[in-house]
């Protein structure tokens, strides 16, 4: 009989991204929930949202919002649609994003959100401080924004973040401003702030390993359904740990254990990162993570960290 522990998604996004045109909304989401059982999810706004608008002043944007053209290991840049100009990403306000998520779960109590935050732009404390009380935690994609999390060790946004006392969670990748033992030693220096380390932290042994050790530090299980394959084809640029014989991965619920045993069971929480993901993966990790039966992943390590107008 299926385990039927309550599980509540850490990771989920709402909107428009104009890196890739990608689009979903709060219905899609819903149903998915519900064809599977997960009863509460957090939500956030797509990394590159629309506000992103191409500088070229001549340009009308005949064809609609900039496309993201190419995304090196360092830098991110968008084709205009319209008139072709190439332009590096600037910081990003994310307040329209942020307050019509806001509605949007003000709607549904089932949906759970974190503000979408970039470092790099000059009203991103006081949005914060002035949302805090409608919002359950902070989401800074450190790629998009270019802003690797050590970096923001003593800036006005951990102060607020700090002060209004919500969690983070931040994207981690391969690449320098997205890796997560940037995220371990921004952990260090705010042992009051819980940290959730998104996407495995792609399997970076020093980042998990200190998980283990850092009670603020936590990573989320999003991405597990790719790591199989990632490791399989010894995809270096997706994860650090590829196919060895004491960590080959076969399938997502072998990612997940692999997590908990590496993190321990009080460090990690469910995540899918839907829509990134498809509807088949959705459902697999949903499964694996009932078969796992744990009550500290599927929904208790988020609910301890969550504002506690949300626990």
């Amino acid at each position: 009989m299926a385990s039927q522990l309550e599980l509540i998604d850490a990771h989920t996004h709402v909107g428009a991204d104009a890196f890739d045109g990608a689009s979903t909304d709060t219905t899609a989401l819903v149903e998915l929930m519900e064809k599977h059982t997960v009863s509460r999810s957090v939500l956030f706004p797509f990394p590159n949202c629309p506000e992103i608008v191409c500088p070229n002043l001549a340009c009308d944007q005949a064809n609609g919002p900039p496309i993201a053209n190419s995304a090196s290991t360092t830098e991110l840049f968008l084709r205009c649609t319209a008139c072709d100009t190439v332009f590096e990403v600037g910081s990003i306000p994310y307040y329209r994003e942020n307050t019509a998520l806001i509605e949007f779960t003000e709607l549904d109590v089932r949906l759970i959100p974190f503000l979408a935050v970039d470092p790099r732009h000059p009203h991103s404390a006081e949005m914060v401080e002035a949302l805090a009380n409608k919002a359950a935690g902070v989401k800074i994609h450190t790629f998009v924004s270019q802003s690797p999390a050590d970096a923001l060790i003593g800036t006005a946004i951990l102060d607020s973040v700090r002060k209004v006392g919500l969690p983070l969670l931040f994207h981690c990748g391969m690449q320098s401003v997205a890796d997560p033992r940037r995220v371990v030693k921004l952990a260090h220096a705010y042992r009051d702030i819980p940290m959730i380390m998104a996407h495995c932290a792609r399997l970076e042994a020093s980042a998990l390993d200190a998980v283990a050790r850092l009670p603020n530090l936590y990573v989320d299980t999003s991405l597990a359904p790719e790591i199989p394959n990632w490791q399989m084809n010894r995809r270096s640029d997706r994860i650090a740990i590829t196919c060895s014989n004491d960590t080959r991965l076969r399938n997502c619920e072998d990612a997940i254990l692999f997590l908990l045993r590496r993190c321990g069971r009080a460090s990690v929480v469910f995540a899918t990162d839907y829509p990134f993901i498809s509807d088949s993966q959705y459902a697999e990790q949903v499964a694996a993570v009932r078969r796992v039966d744990s009550k500290q992943l599927s929904s208790a390590n988020l609910l301890q960290i969550l504002a506690p107008h949300y626990r």
